[in-house]
């Protein structure tokens, strides 16, 4: 089952926009198509870049969506968050242990050094007037 939307009231306002953009860059590249005047070319022209670059970072927008969707149900079809413990054969949760303690034994060689101390700084002196 895939994990649910993050964020609905996002993705239902993101595809809002889109069904607003994509019949206006459709209508514009048309009337860019027809048009005989140079200078409507170029102003239709601009009006198309800013929305197709609208529309691209919208579609950008909702296919992070959807790689998040996508991950957070294969996060949750391995149990997240549960995460148990490991079991292992007698042996070798005995040779850990051994390894353990031996850890601890090196570990009891060392103890934490003092950083305590004292700085005296000296008297400030008056500095001359550059002139």
């Amino acid at each position: 089952m895939p994990a649910a939307d993050p964020t609905p009231e996002l993705t239902i306002e993101l595809n809002q926009a889109l069904d607003i953009i994509d019949p206006q860059v459709h209508g514009l590249h048309y009337i860019q198509l027809i048009s005989s005047s140079p200078e409507l070319k170029a102003a239709v022209g601009e009006q198309i870049a800013g929305r197709e670059r609208r529309q691209s970072l919208i579609h950008a927008a909702l296919d992070g969506r959807d790689r998040l969707i996508a991950a957070l149900t294969a996060l949750y079809a391995d149990g997240y968050p549960d995460l148990p413990d490991a079991t292992v054969i007698a042996s070798l949760f005995e040779q850990l242990q051994e390894e353990m303690r031996d850890l601890s034994a090196a570990m009891g060689i060392f103890h934490e050094q003092a950083s305590s101390g004292t700085v005296t700084l000296g008297t400030p002196t008056p500095k001359p007037a550059v002139t």
